[in-house]
């Protein structure tokens, strides 16, 4: 088990004590969903950069509307 050495200010500390935070179970918890919640944060922000990496992705049907597009271009400056 590790101890911890922990500064607040004193009004804070009053608080947690009289609140019961300072318990080691109330700490666990309190660290344990802090920690909890941060991975779900990074979990969040990775979907949401891949999302935004399938949004750059064409899909099939578009790739082939662009295609046409550009042969239709490329016939009409043929002529």
């Amino acid at each position: 088990m590790k101890q911890l050495q922990v500064n607040l200010p004193d009004a804070l500390a009053q608080q947690v004590l009289a609140a019961g935070l300072w318990e080691p179970k109330a700490l666990t918890d309190l660290l344990t969903a802090e920690l909890h919640r941060r991975e779900t944060a990074q979990t969040f922000a990775k979907l949401e950069g891949l999302h935004q990496a399938n949004q750059a992705f064409l899909s099939e049907s578009q790739v082939m509307e662009e295609v046409k597009a550009y042969r239709h271009e490329r016939r009409e400056s043929r002529s």
